[in-house]
């Protein structure tokens, strides 16, 4: 009965939309009604299915976290700050509802306090799902570097002294692509079922198949996926995504051609 408890935590992405519809519904009302106090019970409303649906958020997201097994530094802020996003958005409803034991706390600290709480939550949220720079990748390397944000190495060098000696596939394929592919392809966020951290994801392929034709190459997925012009959906990496460079498809499609091997030389095969 395990796969219950799976199923619970994977609703977490499904239900965690629902409560923000109902947070900001209510937040906006109140700037709406502000002065006239016309809206209560809609308000009122709005703040009890937030609370209501934020709690399942937690409960869902807390059992996805136990049961896939996320380290916890990397779900710490995102599941402390839904929690304070419940607490915020309960004292908001049994004031609404004439509790006065929160009489303390007026409706614009705990409106502004919800409203900036929901924010970093999502973005902390939205770290564990695409990735720490999924609002930064897109930005000009120029414009990363005047704000301080660390750049990848634009290109891959091979010096010409030693890339004899380089094993193909460790040290030259699988640095490209953790730069340019792994972000949306690793344990915590497998796009399409594909893993490309390791080698033997990258042979096993994803839910639509394998991704490396050792004995048609040119039919290889990967390769088609990386020649699609960029305005194509299905082109990698994504258009908004740092894109790979002529010289790392070349080196790509030469170790698929070679029959992707996993341990041999530069020099081995003549390159």
């Amino acid at each position: 009965m395990d796969f219950i408890f799976d199923l619970v935590g994977r609703f977490h992405p499904l239900i965690v939309h629902l409560p923000i519809g109902f947070l900001l519904m209510g937040l906006m009302m109140f700037v709406f009604d502000r002065k006239e106090n016309k809206y209560q019970k809609i308000i009122t409303f709005a703040f009890f299915w937030a609370s209501l649906s934020t709690l399942f958020a937690v409960i869902t997201g807390l059992v996805h976290y136990i049961r896939e097994g996320y380290p916890w530094e990397d779900v710490q802020g995102h599941l402390i700050l839904g929690l304070l996003t419940f607490i915020f958005s309960f004292i908001i409803y049994l004031k609404l509802k004439g509790y006065k034991l929160f009489g303390s706390f007026s409706y614009r600290f705990l409106g502004y306090g919800l409203f900036i709480i929901l924010i970093v939550t999502g973005h902390l949220g939205g770290n564990i799902t695409h990735g720490k720079d999924h609002l930064t990748a897109p930005l000009p390397n120029e414009l990363k570097e005047a704000l301080g944000i660390e750049v990848p190495s634009p290109r891959l060098v091979l010096l010409p002294e030693t890339h004899q000696e380089l094993t193909l596939y460790s040290e030259v394929i699988q640095p490209i692509l953790d730069q340019k592919c792994v972000s949306c392809h690793n344990p915590k966020k497998t796009k399409g079922g594909l893993f490309l951290h390791n080698y033997n994801g990258i042979m096993s392929g994803g839910k639509h198949g394998f991704i490396v034709s050792t004995a048609d190459p040119e039919e290889s997925e990967i390769l088609k996926r990386i020649h699609l012009p960029m305005e194509e959906k299905k082109h990698m990496p994504p258009k908004a995504k740092p894109q790979l460079s002529k010289a790392e498809i070349n080196l790509i499609v030469q170790w698929i051609s070679f029959g992707a091997p996993e341990k041999s030389c530069i020099s081995e095969l003549g390159l």
